[in-house]
């Protein structure tokens, strides 16, 4: 019987393009591909900067100078407060992290952390208007402005993917409750500027809702892995229980 495999066509075979991926091919099992890819979201004072903090060598990307509490860490950090040029200074940011460009280069940043990205998409938009040279104090933000955000954070979203392939990563925002207009119900999520809020979920393994509970002196930071209340929150992460108190990396990363 004759061979019926069908052959490659010869014009394929010659412009079959040379291996630009074999390189990146990984295992999800093996241990040095065990990054975190977290977004811890939550009202104020609910530990959100405090958790980040016990992640392992954390840079802090600090665009609401909420360090504080974690004053008594010797944790490093770039301050990101102005809003005029702020998306270029984080997109430089995460460039040298992914280059390994100083301070990336010696091996001791294990987690990149951008503290808080509602800060930063409230800032991003007032910079964006003021890249058109008009001023953000007397002008709204349009159509243009809104769609170039979106890409912004999009943008930002894949960096920050590529990057979990060798550093934890760690987003912080406030919450918002939000009515969903099909249903009449509400929605709890991340507070951010622009149509991402509804994105950014998807571009994180474990998405936690941070709590207080207690009164005074007795107040506990909480942290949720699955909805509670309003709030929408997942893990991909097996084992991990519905609740933890006082979370920290050690507790979050034994799962692992």
């Amino acid at each position: 019987m004759a061979d019926t495999k069908p052959a490659i066509p010869t014009a394929m075979a010659k412009s079959a393009p040379t291996v630009g991926w074999l390189e990146d091919l990984g295992y999800y099992d093996d241990v040095g591909v065990q990054c975190m890819r977290t977004l811890l979201y939550g009202a104020m004072g609910t530990g959100k900067t405090t958790l980040l903090a016990t992640f392992p060598g954390v840079f802090i990307i600090d665009t609401d100078a909420g360090g504080m509490t974690i004053r008594k860490k010797h944790v490093r950090f770039v301050p990101c407060y102005e809003a005029k040029g702020i998306i270029k200074r984080v997109l430089s940011i995460l460039a040298a992290a992914k280059s390994h460009n100083p301070p990336f280069d010696k091996g001791d940043i294990k987690t990149i952390a951008l503290d808080s990205i509602s800060v930063f998409s409230n800032s991003a938009i007032v910079d964006l208007i003021a890249q058109t040279g008009r001023d953000p104090m007397e002008v709204k933000a349009g159509y243009d402005e809104y769609g170039r955000l979106l890409n912004v954070q999009l943008a930002i979203g894949k960096l920050l993917k590529s990057l979990s392939r060798e550093y934890n990563i760690v987003v912080t925002a406030l919450p918002t409750v939000d009515k969903d207009e099909n249903t009449g119900s509400m929605i709890g999520g991340p507070l951010l500027v622009g149509q991402y809020r509804n994105l950014i979920g998807a571009d994180f393994d474990e998405v936690y809702y941070l709590a207080t509970e207690g009164t005074k002196d007795n107040v506990k930071h909480v942290l949720y892995t699955s909805k509670t209340s309003f709030f929408d929150a997942k893990t991909r992460i097996g084992g991990l229980p519905y609740k933890m108190e006082d979370p920290t990396y050690d507790k979050l990363a034994k799962f692992l």
